[in-house]
C-alpha cells in the first residue's frame, strides 16, 4: 500500500515548513542530537532578552498555541494511519508512519526553538513531551518496549523540568506499563502503588490513572499467580472505571476481562462467565479478535459447569475465528480443538480427531506454538501406559518446542540454538519420564537426569531474575522424581551412584541464583576476567531473554514478528557460543568456575568437613520427607512420611507460640518437629556436634535449638549440640577460606524518632559495648546514613548494624534496611541493592529484626535481608528469625563477640553466648522467644586473628632479655676464666 502523505497547516509561521524542509529523511538518527541540544537551551527559564513586551508575548504564545494546535491535529491523524496498517500487518507502512511522527516531532522541536519567555517555554516542553510519548505509544503499540522506554524516558526528562505534578505522574504512569511489559515487576508494581498515591494526593484527582493503575497491578498479579489479590485490583479499577464513564465504556472491556480470568483461576467458574459476558456486551461487534478470546474464555469456564453448552460456544468461537487474519485464525481453531478433545464426556475417538484438528492448525501458522506440545501431551494420555503410541506423542510434544528444522535425537540433548521453549520442553521430559516408569525406573531415572543436564545447559543463557526463577520452578519436579525414583534404587541396590544423584537433585533445588552468583564472584576474584568481556556476555544473555519472554507471549505476535524473533535467537545463540568458545580457550580458569555444572560430589564433600562436624539436607516433597546425613566418615539417607501441610502447621503453631503474650511456649510442637527432624540423628551423637543445617522450605523459618525430645526446658538441642546453617552443601565446599586477616570493626546505630520505625533504646549501647571489644568505627544519629556506609564498609571487615527493617514479604527485593531517618536523604536500603554490591567483608550481623526471614521461593529457600549480603559476596551472617526483644539481642550480642574476641569458631561462640544469658538470665528468658531467634549462616571461621607473633610477643620479649642477660653472664666467666689462667 502507498503511504498517504499527511501535510500540516499552519498559517502564521513559516519556521515550521522550512524547519520540515531542512529535516533529513531519517528523522530518528538526528533526534537524539536535537533533543541534547535543546535540553540546556530549554532550563534556562527566563531569556535575558527583557525588549519583548508583554502584549507581544501573549501574542506570540498565542499564536504559537495555534501552531501547536496544527500539529496537533496532524499528529492524530498520522496515529490513525499507522493503526490502520497496523491492523492490515504492513509492517513497511508501519515503519514509515512511525518515521512520520519523528517528522512531525522536528517540526514542533523546530517550532518552539526561540521561544524566549517562561510561560511558552513550559508550554514548549509540554508540547514535545507529548510528541515524544506519541512516537513512544506507536513502538509500544508495535511491541518495541525497549524502544518506547527511549522515548518515554526522553519525554520524562521534559517534563521533568518544566512540567507540574500531573504530568510527571502520566510520564510515570508510561513507564510503569513499560517496565511491566519488559517484565520488571517489581519496578512496575512499585511505581503503580507511588502514582495511586501521588495521585490522590491532587486536588483533581485523574480517575483514568488511577484505574489504569489498578488494572496494571491485577495484571502484575496474574503473572505472579496471586489470582485472588489480581481479582481484588481489577475488582476496583472495574468499579472505577463505572463510576467515571458508566458500564458501557470500552474500557471496562479489559477490567471485565480480567475479573474473569482470575475468577476461572481460583475456581469461580460462574463469576467468570458473568464477567466474559460482561466484557461482550461492550466489545464493538467488529472486534473479531477479542470477542473470539472471550467466547473461548467462556467456553473454558463453562467446560466445568456445563459441558454441552461449552460445546455450542467452541462451535460458534469456530465461525467468528474464520473472521480474523490466518495466523490467529489457526491458533485460535488449534485452541479451539484441543479445548473439545479435552471436554467431559467426549469418547475417545472424538477427543483423538479434535487432537489430531488441533494439531493440522498448529502446523498451518508454520511457526511453532508453546501450546502445541500440550496438543501432543493429550494425545499421548489416550492411550494405556506402556502404548508405544503414547510415547511417540510424547516425543513429539518435545519436538514441538523446537525448531522444525532440527532433527530431534532422543538419546541426544538437542543445542540451545534448537530450543524455542526451554520451559516446556523440561515439562515435556517430565512427562516422558513419567510414562518410563511405568516401563523401567532407571530409565525414568536416565530421562529425568536428561532434563535435569539440559535445564544446566539453557541456564547460562538467562539473565534475568524472573527468567532465571521461572526455569528453576520448571526444573524443582524433576528434581523430586529424581530423589524419589533414587532413595528406591538406593535401598534396593545400596549403590552409592543413587545416593549421589539424588543428593545432586536436592542440591539443584537449593539457593540456585545464589549459587550462580557466588560462582561469578569466585570466577572474576580469581581470573580477573576483563569488565568488557564480562560485559558482553551479560548484553547477549539479556537480549536473549528478552526474545525468550516475547516468546512466551505468542498469542499477541504477528507472523512475522515470530519468525524475525525466532531468527534473531537463532543469531544471538550462535554468537553466544562463539562468546563461550572465546572465554573457553582465552580463560579457561574462569570458564571452569562460572559454567560449571556444579556437581557435587559426596566423598569431596566428606574431605571437607571436619571430624565434629556432620551435615544435615532437608527435602521436602508433598508427602515424604527426605535427609540426607553426611560426616567425615559415613552417610544416610532417610525417607520419613508426612504431609507438607502437617510439616507446615506444626511450625506455624511453633511460630505463633514463640509471640504468645503469656510466654506458653508450644513444647509439643516442638517435641513433634524433633521426633520428625532430627531424634534418629539425635540417638547416634549423644556427644556435643557441630551439626550444619541446609534447610528446605518451611525449615528456613525454624531454629534446631527450640527442639526437644520432652516438654524439659533443658532437653532443648542448644544444651547438646552447635548448629549453623548455609544455603546449600556446594557453597560450603566453593566458598573461599577465610582470609585470615586482622578484624576491623564497623558499627551502624541508625536514629529512629517516627512512628513507623519506633527507637531502639539499648541498639547505641549494643554497639559500643561491642566496638569497646572489638576496636573500631561507629556510625550513630545523622552518621548513620546510607552514604556513609557505602564509604565506610570498604575500610572494614566485620559490619554490625542494630536498626530496624522494612520486610516485603510479596517482593523479596524491596525488602529494606533502615538506616538513620533524614527526610532530605533516602535512608531505606532495599535488597536490590545490596545484590549489586561487592563487599569485601568477613561477616555481617544483622541485628535487626526478622533480618533472616524471607518469603519461601521453591528452589531459592528464604528471600531474606541476610541472603542479599550472601549474594554481595560475604561468608558468614548473623542475623534474626522473628522479632526479636531489644535488650536481650543486646546481651548475647556483647556476650557473643567477647567469645569471637577469644578467637572461637562463630557457631560456637553464639551458642556460648546464649547459654551464659541463659544462665544468668535465670527463668524469666528461658523462653525461646528471647534468644533462639539469633542464627549463623555461612562461614564458621573464627574473626579474632592476632599474627603468632603478636600473641606471643611477650614471651618472646622475655626470652630475648633472659638469653641476652645469660649470654652476658656466661661472657664474662669466659673472660675472667681466662684472666685467672
Amino acid at each position: 500500500m502507498a503511504t498517504t502523505q499527511t501535510t500540516i497547516t499552519v498559517s502564521s509561521n513559516t519556521k515550521v515548513n522550512n524547519a520540515m524542509n531542512c529535516i533529513p529523511s531519517n528523522g530518528l538518527q538526528w533526534l537524539v542530537c536535537i533533543l541534547l541540544f535543546l535540553i540546556p537551551v530549554l532550563s534556562k527559564g527566563q531569556s535575558d532578552d527583557t525588549s519583548t513586551n508583554e502584549t507581544d508575548t501573549l501574542s506570540q504564545v498565542t499564536t504559537w498555541e495555534k501552531d501547536s494546535i496544527a500539529l496537533e491535529q496532524a499528529h492524530l491523524r498520522l496515529e490513525r494511519q499507522y493503526f490502520e496498517y497496523e491492523e492490515q500487518e504492513n509492517p513497511q507502512s508501519l515503519s514509515i508512519a512511525l518515521e512520520q511522527l519523528s517528522l512531525h516531532l522536528f517540526a514542533r522541536v523546530f517550532f518552539f526553538f526561540n521561544l524566549n519567555n517562561d510561560e511558552g517555554l513550559t508550554l514548549a516542553c509540554k508540547r514535545i513531551a507529548a510528541s515524544l510519548d506519541r512516537i513512544a505509544y506507536a513502538y509500544e503499540y508495535n511491541s518495541e518496549y525497549h524502544k518506547a522506554k527511549e522515548f518515554y524516558s526522553a519525554s520524562a526528562s521534559f517534563v521533568k523540568k518544566r512540567g507540574y505534578k500531573v504530568d510527571r505522574i502520566t510520564s510515570d504512569y508510561n513507564m510503569a506499563y513499560i517496565h511491566f511489559y519488559l517484565h520488571e515487576m517489581e519496578t512496575a508494581d512499585s511505581l503503580a502503588k507511588d502514582i495511586i498515591k501521588r495521585n490522590n494526593s491532587l486536588s483533581k484527582p485523574d480517575l483514568e490513572i488511577d484505574y489504569g493503575c489498578l488494572g496494571l497491578l491485577g495484571d502484575i498479579r496474574m503473572i505472579k499467580k496471586d489470582f485472588a489479590n489480581a481479582k481484588k485490583y481489577f475488582s476496583m479499577a472495574l468499579s472505577s472505571t463505572q463510576e467515571r464513564h458508566g458500564e458501557k465504556h470500552p474500557f471496562t472491556q479489559y477490567y471485565h476481562e480480567g475479573l474473569a480470568n482470575s475468577s476461572y483461576k481460583i475456581g469461580d467458574y460462574r463469576t467468570s462467565i458473568h464477567h466474559y459476558e460482561k466484557a461482550m456486551e461492550v466489545t464493538p461487534q467488529k472486534d473479531s479478535k477479542n470477542i473470539l478470546s472471550q467466547m473461548i474464555g467462556m467456553a473454558n469456564a463453562y467446560s466445568h459447569t456445563d459441558a454441552p453448552k461449552a460445546k455450542k460456544l467452541y462451535m460458534e468461537a469456530l465461525d467468528i475465528a474464520e473472521l480474523n487474519h490466518a495466523h490467529h485464525r489457526n491458533n485460535a481453531k488449534a485452541q479451539i480443538f484441543y479445548q473439545l478433545g479435552m471436554l467431559k464426556n467426549t469418547s475417545r475417538q472424538k477427543s483423538k480427531q479434535y487432537f489430531l484438528m488441533s494439531k493440522e492448525h498448529h502446523l498451518k501458522s508454520a511457526i511453532p506454538l508453546e501450546k502445541e506440545s500440550d496438543n501432543f501431551i493429550a494425545l499421548s494420555n489416550l492411550y494405556d501406559e506402556d502404548s508405544k503410541e503414547r510415547e511417540r506423542y510424547l516425543i513429539d510434544a518435545i519436538k514441538a518446542n523446537l525448531r522444525r528444522d532440527y532433527a530431534f535425537d532422543i538419546n541426544e540433548l538437542p543445542p540451545n540454538e534448537a530450543i524455542i521453549y526451554p520451559i516446556s520442553l523440561i515439562a515435556c521430559y517430565e512427562q516422558l519420564g513419567k510414562y518410563t516408569e511405568s516401563i523401567s525406573l532407571e530409565k525414568a531415572l536416565g530421562i529425568y537426569i536428561q532434563a535435569q543436564t539440559l535445564s544446566q545447559q539453557i541456564k547460562p543463557t538467562y539473565q534475568f531474575e524472573g527468567s532465571k526463577s521461572a526455569l528453576t520452578e520448571a526444573l524443582y519436579p524433576i528434581c523430586e522424581h529424581i530423589i524419589r525414583i533414587s532413595y528406591e534404587l538406593y535401598h534396593q541396590t545400596n549403590d552409592v551412584r543413587y545416593l549421589q544423584y539424588a543428593f545432586q537433585a536436592s542440591e539443584k533445588t537449593k539457593s540456585a541464583s545464589l549459587t550462580d552468583a557466588l560462582n561469578e564472584y569466585l570466577a572474576i576474584e580469581k581470573t580477573g576476567i576483563s569488565e568488557s568481556l564480562f560485559q558482553k556476555g551479560k548484553e547477549l544473555k539479556s537480549e536473549m531473554d528478552f526474545l525468550k519472554e516475547q516468546l512466551n507471549n505468542a498469542d499477541e505476535l504477528q507472523a512475522e514478528e515470530l519468525r524475525d524473533i525466532n531468527e534473531r535467537l537463532v543469531a544471538l545463540h550462535t554468537d553466544y557460543n562463539e562468546y563461550l568458545l572465546d572465554i573457553e580457550e582465552k580463560h579457561p580458569k574462569y570458564y571452569q568456575l562460572k559454567y560449571s555444572n556444579n556437581k557435587i560430589n559426596i566423598e569431596q564433600l566428606k574431605k571437607a568437613l571436619r571430624k565434629s562436624e556432620t551435615l544435615i539436607e532437608y527435602h521436602i516433597q508433598s508427602d515424604e520427607l527426605y535427609i540426607f546425613i553426611i560426616d567425615a566418615e559415613q552417610h544416610q539417607f532417610i525417607k520419613k512420611s508426612i504431609k507438607r501441610e502437617t510439616l507446615e502447621q506444626l511450625i506455624a503453631d511453633l511460630t505463633e507460640s514463640l509471640y504468645d503474650k503469656e510466654r506458653n511456649f508450644s513444647n509439643q510442637a516442638a517435641v513433634s518437629l524433633y521426633e520428625l527432624l532430627f531424634e534418629h540423628i539425635h540417638e547416634q551423637h549423644q556427644q556435643e556436634r557441630k551439626f550444619i543445617i541446609i534447610p528446605d522450605g518451611i525449615l528456613n523459618n525454624l531454629s534446631f535449638e527450640i527442639l526437644g525430645k520432652d516438654s524439659s526446658f533443658y532437653s532443648r538441642l542448644i544444651h547438646d549440640h552447635i548448629f549453623r546453617y548455609d544455603y546449600s552443601a556446594q557453597q560450603l565446599i566453593d566458598r573461599s577460606p577465610s582470609k585470615r586477616r586482622k578484624p576491623k570493626f564497623l558499627g551502624i546505630a541508625p536514629e529512629y524518632y517516627s512512628e513507623t520505625f519506633k527507637e531502639l533504646p539499648f541498639a547505641l549501647e549494643e554497639v559500643k559495648f561491642i566496638n569497646e571489644c572489638m576496636g573500631g568505627c561507629i556510625l550513630k544519629d545523622t552518621t548513620a546514613s546510607i552514604s556513609s556506609f557505602k564509604e565506610k564498609v570498604k575500610e572494614h571487615t566485620i559490619l554490625h548494624i542494630a536498626g530496624h527493617t522494612s520486610i516485603n514479604s510479596e517482593y523479596p527485593l524491596q525488602s529494606k534496611l533502615i538506616f538513620s531517618e533524614n527526610p532530605l536523604v533516602k535512608f531505606e536500603l532495599p535488597a536490590h541493592e545490596l545484590y549489586n554490591m561487592t563487599l569485601d567483608l568477613d561477616m555481617v550481623t544483622l541485628s535487626a529484626c526478622n533480618a533472616g526471614l524471607g518469603s519461601l521461593k521453591k528452589g531459592e529457600g528464604s528471600m531474606s535481608l541476610a541472603r542479599g549480603f550472601a549474594y554481595a559476596g560475604c561468608p558468614s551472617t548473623v542475623s534474626t528469625l522473628w522479632h526479636m526483644s531489644d535488650r536481650p539481642t543486646k546481651e548475647i550480642m556483647v556476650k557473643y563477640y567477647h567469645k569471637l574476641q577469644q578467637g572461637k569458631n562463630k557457631s560456637k561462640a553464639l551458642r556460648e553466648a546464649k547459654l551464659e544469658f541463659l544462665d544468668k538470665g535465670g527463668p524469666n528468658v528461658m523462653h525461646p522467644f528471647y534468644w533462639a531467634g539469633i542464627v549463623i549462616i555461612g562461614s564458621d571461621y573464627p574473626i579474632a586473628y592476632e599474627p603468632w607473633y603478636e600473641k606471643y610477643a611477650q614471651y618472646i620479649f622475655s626470652a630475648l632479655v633472659l638469653f641476652i642477660i645469660l649470654g652476658v653472664y656466661l661472657n664474662k666467666k669466659g673472660i675472667i676464666g681466662q684472666q685467672e689462667k
